[in-house]
């Protein structure tokens, strides 16, 4: 398999997890290739999350296409990535 896909989906199980032990619903899209790897709930808010495993690994059209859809759906987007841990920026 490769090593950059197990990375990838094993950040992507991370923030599942991370956002599960915070009270939240969330959910891993599994195989999507699109804007959203990991959605959120919880109380009538919705996180739209993209994972990349470095803090630049995400294009600014990437990320642009996230926020987006975000705005569309009244939803808040944010990028997911390791650095000494799991880190979250919000795209704005």
């Amino acid at each position: 398999m490769n090593p950059n896909y197990v990375r990838g989906r094993a950040l992507e199980y991370d923030v599942v997890h991370d956002y599960q032990a915070r009270g939240w619903w969330a959910c891993r899209m599994a195989g999507s290739h699109s804007e959203v790897d990991v959605v959120a709930l919880k109380q009538g808010e919705v996180h739209l999350i993209q994972c990349s495993c470095k803090k630049g690994g995400k294009s600014k059209t990437d990320l642009l296409a996230l926020q987006e859809l975000a705005k569309e759906n009244l939803c808040r987007a944010f990028h997911a990535y390791r650095e000494n841990g799991v880190k979250y920026e919000e795209v704005a």
